[in-house]
């Protein structure tokens, strides 16, 4: 099959024309919401402020990243370049490089390119409530903003992980932090009186929606790497955003509740 067939039918039968104009609206609502606080914050000097804004506006989109914004070159190249393999294998190593991979191309472009899994269903779909939206692939985008952040942190992690965790040895905890705060904050602001509900979870509010939708992404393998396991990480995490004990009804005495827990390192340049 020719590469750029191939391409044709990826997108229009793989990507709903819909969500061609909704996932780039999303990415840009978050960007918005993650301009929006660090405009506001008390924390950061206007040099900084402006560092920190300009890369965020630099993030780009491209084919396989949290945006759709399609570059039919980009990805020829990326099939020429591995000829001798499946366009099936090629589609999925571009869309699952890792994420220090693809810092790396500011180097190059200088501009800024997260790539991950295409925002298809189950993970995204325009149907879906905005609860579910923002907590899984408003969540995700977030987080890899965060990542763009991150850079400008001296101690960030370090701190924010030894006050939440004991230890300082999970170096995506503070990101996962930042990206799920984000999301839940723009969620909070555009949710609508009224929303759609997911058959399955009819009995589920807006907000529970978005947690359940947001652990889905979240949750991973204790491994040698990541030394906490994904249900203690989660329900860390999950303590320091307000609104989550509420969301579910937590009695005050619950230790999802215990506000002694909660984490606000000054020296943290991503605390917002």
């Amino acid at each position: 099959m020719m590469p750029r067939t191939a391409l044709s039918i990826y997108i229009n039968h793989f990507v709903q024309p819909d969500n061609i104009i909704a996932i780039p609206n999303l990415i840009d609502s978050i960007r918005s919401e993650y301009i929006d606080q660090i405009s506001k914050s008390k924390k950061f000097d206007k040099p900084l402020k402006a560092q920190m804004i300009k890369k965020l506006e630099k993030f780009k989109t491209d084919i396989g990243s949290h945006g759709i914004g399609f570059s039919e070159n980009n990805l020829l190249e990326r099939v020429i370049i591995h000829n001798r393999q499946s366009f099936y294998k090629v589609i999925t190593q571009f869309n699952t490089q890792n994420m220090q991979e693809a810092l790396l191309s500011i180097a190059h472009d200088k501009t800024i390119k997260i790539y991950a899994l295409m925002k298809t269903q189950p993970r995204f779909d325009v149907s879906y409530p905005s609860a579910v939206q923002y907590g899984k692939g408003g969540h995700d985008v977030a987080s890899d903003m965060s990542v763009i952040l991150k850079t400008l942190g001296k101690n960030a992690t370090k701190s924010f992980g030894k006050c939440l965790l004991g230890h300082s040895h999970d170096a995506n905890i503070l990101v996962d932090f930042m990206g799920m705060k984000v999301a839940w904050d723009k969620y909070r602001k555009s949710k609508k009186p009224e929303e759609l509900q997911l058959p399955e979870f009819d009995y589920a509010t807006g907000d529970q929606l978005f947690f359940y939708s947001m652990i889905q992404s979240t949750c991973q393998k204790k491994t040698t790497k990541n030394t906490v396991s994904h249900g203690n990480r989660l329900n860390f995490l999950l303590q320091q955003i307000e609104g989550f004990g509420e969301a579910f009804n937590c009695p005050a005495g619950a230790n999802m509740m215990k506000k002694k827990l909660k984490c606000e390192p000054n020296d943290d340049l991503m605390m917002i």
